[in-house]
């Protein structure tokens, strides 16, 4: 069918192998919607090669040659026992040659070939090229074989796998640990410390030899330049809470974070310093992030919180929108995540179920790259060079590297000595911010505050869309942003929030309309943010916390950060009205069955209105009534 008949498809949908489009939700729902039925190709899990046998109980592939021969391949044995028997062969007469198996004679067909499914007998050609594994990048099938190739910028190594055409010697494994960052080869020689800190996630601008990293002690993002490794420059931005992951998209020089406690994805314009959050909604436990600017989509992980919430991969445009899931089943602790451009895949580490497995971008053709409890027990970094893949292991105290289609043993290639935990790992290489022939489509934008690459087709679509900072949104002309004057107050459970209540309709998250508040030291008790209220003439946001016995007080700008207003005087603060008039607030006590006032401007002077009225929840005042 003649691919030009048909016109781009559009970023949320998939392009079908005659070419035709569907809509992104109709891949894998048991439909056929493409007509050709490659929507639906790749959904069921891994599937074994002409060559190998299925475990039934662990759906493990393993050799067909290894079937009955008294010695258990299989974890649960089903390969072997008492049934195994070459009843049938002679029946079948076999176009190869016939194997034993628990149930029966079985025909199987030489290398290049599979059974036809018409009669089980006759060997018919079999198409490598749609099996994991075969080839690195590109792939052409011939009768009985096949060869493989690369794309532009790699050479072919031996006979599947791409080598990049950049200086191999640039090649840099960067490893995070608790108090410092260091580099090596990639084989775990040449070790080079970078920096010293608390360090919890690191990214890199190649080109300008830039690293960015999270400061986990004082919870802020500083950068250098790796030719001038002593001048760090703190990123200001707005107070982050618990920063887990940071990504740095080196079209646009935008930088992606991953706030866990405050739940949020944020982007940082890095040249103008302005910020919002462009996930905050549906979303639970967020850890792990990736970024492709060449698609312009964004990858992450959500533990979730059971029972309604799955643990999950989702993919989104760089924008926010056009949220998809990805993965959310057999999946628990997806520690960290890692793309492939070349291959448009990711590859992902679970440290519950131990294993690496990969799926690609529109979540089919899901693989298990490594899965063992002894050689992946704790995996909580995950980063790819060409074909091989590095990774942080906690039990294992180091750092290490296997081939991205699983048929070799992981090669530890660092152990740390000093028992020292390890955070992140992540290359430095020219390939993997691939910049020949890419323009920016955010280069000469008019956008006021932000630019942001977003994915327009399916087919190497890449366009731009301007986006606001905390506190404005976007005008009707797309380009300028507007102060958000009403907006809706409400508490989280770890932050105090306001957003637009008028969201825009292409996104899945609500505009924050002030930075998130909430209380930086904590202590090993958390927060727990009940009851908010708001005073316009002075701007400052009240709210209770009902784990410190506390009622807090901020700006509602985030100038003054959350102080205590009130503290150990109150239990379980859950209704809070502010009395603008005389500058007072009341308050209900839900523990202490009390409703009471205290001054603004004397916290200490607090008065009980009522006490015995049992459980308390809200309050409500009208200064101008009295």
């Amino acid at each position: 069918m003649d691919k030009c008949t048909y016109k781009p498809c559009l970023g949320d949908q998939m392009t079908c192998d005659n070419y035709k489009c569907v809509n992104q939700t109709s891949v894998c729902d048991g439909k056929d919607d493409c007509g050709d039925a490659s929507d639906e190709k790749g959904c069921d899990r891994e599937k074994c090669s002409p060559q190998e046998w299925q475990c039934p109980e662990s759906k493990q592939c393993i050799p067909i040659g290894k079937l009955c021969t008294e010695t258990s391949d299989c974890p649960q044995g089903e390969d072997e026992g008492p049934t195994c028997s070459r009843t049938y062969c002679q029946q079948l007469s076999c176009d190869f040659r016939c194997q034993a198996t628990p149930t029966g004679g079985m025909c199987f067909c030489n290398t290049g070939y599979q059974i036809d499914p018409r009669d089980n007998r006759t060997c018919i050609d079999y198409n490598e090229c749609k099996t994991w594994g075969s080839c690195d990048q590109k792939c052409k099938n011939f009768d009985g074989y096949y060869t493989c190739g690369c794309y532009p910028g790699y050479i072919l190594n031996g006979k599947k796998s791409c080598r990049s055409t950049a200086p191999r010697a640039s090649m840099r494994v960067f490893v995070a640990m608790e108090d410092h960052i260091f580099s090596m080869d990639g084989d775990g020689n040449d070790h080079k410390v970078v920096i010293n800190g608390s360090v919890e996630d690191m990214d890199f601008d190649v080109y300008n030899n830039k690293m960015f990293w999270i400061d986990e002690a004082s919870k802020k993002i500083f950068t250098i330049d790796l030719r001038k490794s002593t001048e760090r420059k703190e990123i200001l931005v707005n107070d982050l809470y618990k920063p887990q992951s940071i990504a740095y998209d080196w079209i646009s020089q935008n930088l992606y974070l991953v706030d866990q406690r405050a739940k949020v994805i944020d982007v940082i314009d890095l040249n103008s310093q302005h910020q919002t959050n462009i996930i905050s909604d549906n979303i639970q436990d967020p850890r792990a992030l990736a970024i492709d600017p060449l698609t312009g989509y964004l990858f992450f992980s959500d533990y979730g919180r059971k029972p309604r919430h799955k643990t999950r991969i989702e993919r989104a445009y760089m924008d926010g929108s056009k949220r998809f899931l990805l993965v959310n089943k057999d999946i628990i602790a997806p520690t960290s995540i890692t793309v492939d451009a070349v291959n448009k895949r990711i590859f992902w580490t679970d440290s519950r179920l131990d294993h690496i497995q990969t799926v690609d971008f529109s979540g089919r053709f899901r693989f298990t790259v490594l899965s063992s409890g002894i050689k992946i027990p704790n995996a909580i970094g995950l980063a790819r060079f060409e074909d091989k893949l590095f990774w942080a292991d906690d039990t294992k105290m180091g750092v290490l590297k296997v081939n991205k289609y699983g048929d070799e043993d992981p090669q530890q290639i660092f152990q740390d000595q000093k028992n020292k935990r390890l955070r992140s790992v992540k290359i430095f290489h020219q390939s993997i911010q691939h910049q020949k022939d890419r323009t920016n489509p955010c280069s000469g934008n008019t956008c006021e505050h932000i630019c942001v690459l977003t994915h327009v087709r399916e087919n190497h679509g890449l366009g731009y869309k301007c986006i606001c900072a905390i506190g404005y949104e976007l005008s009707d002309n797309g380009v300028n942003c507007t102060k958000i004057n009403n907006f809706l107050l409400f508490a989280a459970k770890y932050s105090a929030r306001g957003i637009s209540l008028t969201p825009p309709s292409d996104t899945a998250y609500a505009v924050d309309a002030i930075p998130q508040l909430f209380a930086k030291d904590t202590g090993h008790l958390g927060v727990n943010y009940v009851a908010v209220d708001y005073d316009a003439e002075d701007e400052m946001v009240y709210f209770s916390d009902i784990r410190n016995f506390a009622i807090m007080k901020a700006k509602v700008d985030g100038s003054l950060r959350p102080t205590a207003l009130t503290v150990k005087k109150v239990r379980s603060v859950e209704g809070l009205s502010v009395d603008w008039v005389s500058k007072n607030l009341y308050f209900t006590d839900f523990f202490q069955g009390t409703l009471s006032v205290l001054r603004l401007k004397s916290p200490n002077e607090t008065l009980v209105l009522m006490s015995g009225t049992g459980k308390p929840r809200s309050v409500v005042v009208h200064p101008l009534k009295g």
